[in-house]
């Protein structure tokens, strides 16, 4: 089973925070949520994320096997 993470940045060049997830789907979820609760809270101007994947001992981005990023990834999946 692979290891993943959300990272999420608010206010950027914040300290990211990290969110693990068992999927893929599960990111996508968990992004659409914390940019939901981001959208409620004035003192965020902005946010930065991604997905990582756990691979020969460190955390590096996730990609698919078409080469997508997760933001590609749920583009994709919304038809934008």
């Amino acid at each position: 089973m692979q290891k993943l993470r959300v990272w999420w940045i608010r206010n950027f060049p914040g300290t990211p925070e990290y969110y693990p997830v068992k999927s893929v789907q599960e990111a996508i979820e968990v992004i659409k949520k914390l940019a939901e609760n981001d959208l409620k809270n004035a003192e965020v101007t902005d946010n930065a994320c991604g997905l990582e994947i756990f691979k020969d001992g460190e955390w590096i981005e996730y990609y698919d096997e078409e080469g997508r990023d997760i933001l590609q990834i749920m583009r994709d999946e919304n038809g934008s």
